[in-house]
């Protein structure tokens, strides 16, 4: 049973995006009005989104998640409802989580473009910051189209566990259709969102080096915008989970690290895109 350990990690990650958040919109209030800031509404978009996620986590545990398959169908009056429940929720997550995405990732990058300038000297920091807003933009409309379609018509995605369960009356008779293959579906989106994060994490790079500040200044402002390794780090753990599951048997069980591990790196990357915008409070 690991539905402990989905309600504390899904919680926690709710409390440190909400916190990080507000205190991103009063660091900024207090230099600028942060509504007429293009990153803070991105930011909020994402947090939306990434609580959402979390919230769908934590009502799938009250339908069984965290068990295995068998538990969960066993223990279900009108099996496999719950688990088909599971399932919807979960497909409904993997929209949400790659349109959060896509907005954290457009708020780091619409917030380089804040402070260092779209017109800056540095021509490889200012094509490079537009080729990286315009392949983030098309990959998360991409992908997101992606997780939509995964399976033709879209309740096939949940339906299909019905038909682990001989005799379990298929509402509207609905299992025949066509789902992408999941190393194609799962791992493929992720690997190119974890160059698109390589790409983004090294892009300021040259620029806050060439700023004219003592050099512990410029080592701090690196950390800063740095702390985006994170997120690459949970992005590579996340690929590597994506690839076991593709080879696993226990639907439910095999899912529950994908579902951890999916909203903590929604949860770190909003927090990585707040921190730099939080300077102002280091002057309180």
């Amino acid at each position: 049973n690991r539905s402990a350990e989905l309600v504390a990690i899904s919680v926690l990650c709710i409390v440190a995006i909400s916190v990080s958040v507000s205190l991103r919109l009063y660091a900024q209030s207090l230099t600028t009005n942060p509504w007429k800031i293009w990153d803070s509404w991105l930011t909020i978009m994402a947090s939306v989104m990434a609580i959402a996620v979390a919230s769908f986590i934590l009502y799938s545990v009250k339908l069984g998640l965290g068990y295995h398959t068998t538990r969960i169908i066993l223990e279900d009056p009108e099996p496999p409802r719950k688990l088909a429940d599971i399932f919807k929720y979960a497909y409904i997550q993997t929209i949400l989580q790659a349109a959060s995405i896509m907005c954290t990732k457009l708020a780091i990058l619409t917030l380089y473009a804040r402070v260092f300038g779209l017109r800056h000297h540095d021509r490889f920091f200012t094509y490079g910051l537009y080729i990286c807003i315009t392949f983030t933009s098309l990959l998360g409309v991409g992908t997101t189209i992606e997780f939509i379609t995964q399976c033709v018509p879209p309740p096939v995605f949940w339906n299909r566990v019905y038909l682990l369960f001989p005799g379990g009356a298929v509402p509207n008779g609905l299992t025949e259709g066509y789902c992408m293959d999941q190393l194609t579906h799962l791992v493929v989106p992720v690997s190119l969102d974890l160059a698109n994060e390589i790409a983004i994490l090294v892009l300021p790079a040259k620029v806050l080096w060439s700023l004219r500040l003592p050099w512990k200044k410029k080592l701090a402002l690196t950390i800063t915008f740095g702390l985006g390794i994170f997120v690459t780090i949970t992005n590579i753990v996340r690929i590597n989970i994506y690839a076991k599951i593709v080879n696993g048997g226990d639907i439910a069980w095999d899912d529950i690290d994908a579902f951890i591990w999916t909203v903590v790196q929604l949860s770190v990357g909003i927090i990585c895109a707040c921190i730099p915008a939080c300077a102002p409070l280091l002057k309180l």
